[in-house]
């Protein structure tokens, strides 16, 4: 593209008119001054014309839209494409597109390879390697006080919780709850606590696979 055209040569680059009664002269108009606005239009027709035949519209000189027309077709490079689409148009990517799963493939998925033997059946479950339900111990095999107070199992941590009047809940006629930690097989501890008419907690260790008994904070 030219660069941008020099001005008229008037001393202050304007045009003016000539005034006959002061004896003024008009704004001569040079063949150079001509020749450049000839040479300015041309190039920028040509510039136009080039974005209009690398869009494929044909020149119309009954429209004034057609360089916004091939502005909007090549707006994004024709050639590139995604996941094999053109850009020729609006696309949709679809899971396959990307390599992922449908939603009906995921639930297929799941539904095959979720070993449901593996899920605590109740929050008493102690299942070891369960996943652990909404409420449950998560303490492993064997790793959750009993109610003849022998604990033992696996390696863990949980919380879990007494009704009233279980027969190894410290508060009797009140629920509880607590958190229990098994370190090894044969050794751990319980934290229990309750609110009934005022917070308490008990505290007991567990030795040699034996629940000793609860004591007082």
């Amino acid at each position: 593209m030219q660069n941008q055209m020099p001005p008229i040569q008037s001393p202050d680059n304007t045009f003016h008119d000539g005034n006959p009664l002061t004896g003024e002269l008009g704004t001569i108009v040079t063949a150079l001054f001509m020749n450049n606005v000839q040479s300015a239009i041309r190039n920028a027709q040509a510039e136009i014309l080039a974005v209009l035949a690398d869009a494929g519209v044909s020149v119309d000189p009954a429209k004034s839209d057609q360089l916004l027309t091939a502005l909007k077709k090549n707006y994004v490079l024709q050639t590139r494409k995604v996941n094999n689409k053109a850009l020729s148009a609006d696309i949709t990517l679809g899971a396959g597109d990307v390599g992922a799963y449908t939603k009906d493939e995921t639930n297929t998925a799941l539904g095959t390879k979720l070993d449901t033997s593996k899920v605590q059946k109740s929050p008493d479950d102690t299942t070891a390697s369960a996943l652990v339900i909404n409420g449950g111990h998560g303490l492993g095999a064997n790793a959750c006080p009993r109610a003849a107070g022998a604990t033992g199992g696996v390696a863990g941590c949980g919380f879990f919780s007494y009704t009233a009047n279980h027969a190894d809940n410290p508060f009797g006629g009140t629920g509880a709850s607590g958190l229990h930690v098994q370190e090894s097989a044969t050794y751990g501890w319980d934290l229990l606590g309750h609110n009934g008419g005022g917070v308490d907690f008990r505290l007991r260790q567990i030795s040699n696979g034996v629940a000793i008994e609860w004591s007082t904070l």
